[in-house]
């Protein structure tokens, strides 16, 4: 993909995050986070006064929040442009690669530790399903099922966990899986230097507390 077109693309998911980033502020409803949390927990950590309670609150809202958005708007896209990869119509996957021998299909996260032990057994889960309900098909074509958990960030595991039933990969390996450019991930974060530093017209501005 010629850098140009590269750039474009991370422009549109930029812009797409924002606004879905500004929605997100615009939805959220305090009583209902605070209802979530554990109060003494605060109290504990040496918070006294509830105007501080409110903004830590907020910032691991917010944190969380863009975690998920940035993935779906952002990695995702930027993946199905770059590899043109069909849509997996199954529950857990997000896209499919396929080669003469392989089919490959992957789940697509924003880092590698999201998961905790119940996430990644029903994504274990998902993939065998998956992989039953291909196997007379893939068996015909002589072709071999590859369920991968692919992670925008961070690094590859060194050692698989043993019973884990798919690969992971973050990272610079992720990016250049999917791609063939060892250099990938570094060409992302080059196009990603100017775009946030631009404010976003018409936006409205949040309003502080007092």
């Amino acid at each position: 993909m010629e850098p140009e077109q590269l750039k474009r693309i991370i422009q549109g998911c930029l812009s797409n995050f924002c606004r879905a980033r500004i929605t997100a502020l615009g939805d959220l409803d305090l009583k209902k986070v605070l209802r979530r949390k554990n109060p003494y927990l605060f109290r504990a950590s040496g918070i006294s006064s509830a105007a501080e309670m409110v903004e830590q609150l907020l910032n691991a809202h917010v944190s969380s929040s863009d975690e998920t958005i940035f993935g779906n708007l952002f990695f995702e896209p930027i993946c199905k442009a770059i590899t043109k990869a069909p849509i997996a119509a199954a529950a857990g996957a997000d896209f499919v690669m396929e080669t003469d021998t392989t089919y490959e299909v992957i789940a697509l996260k924003s880092g590698p530790n999201i998961f905790n032990s119940s996430q990644s057994k029903k994504q274990e889960d998902d993939f065998d399903k998956m992989q039953r309900s291909l196997r007379a098909t893939l068996r015909g074509m002589r072709k071999q099922f590859i369920p991968i958990m692919g992670c925008g960030y961070g690094r590859t595991p060194r050692k698989t966990t043993a019973n884990r039933r798919f690969h992971k990969l973050a990272g610079q390996a992720f990016w250049r899986h999917i791609t063939g450019d060892p250099d990938f991930y570094l060409k992302l974060i080059h196009l990603l230097k100017e775009e946030p530093l631009k404010p976003a017209k018409n936006s409205p501005k949040l309003a502080t507390m007092p």
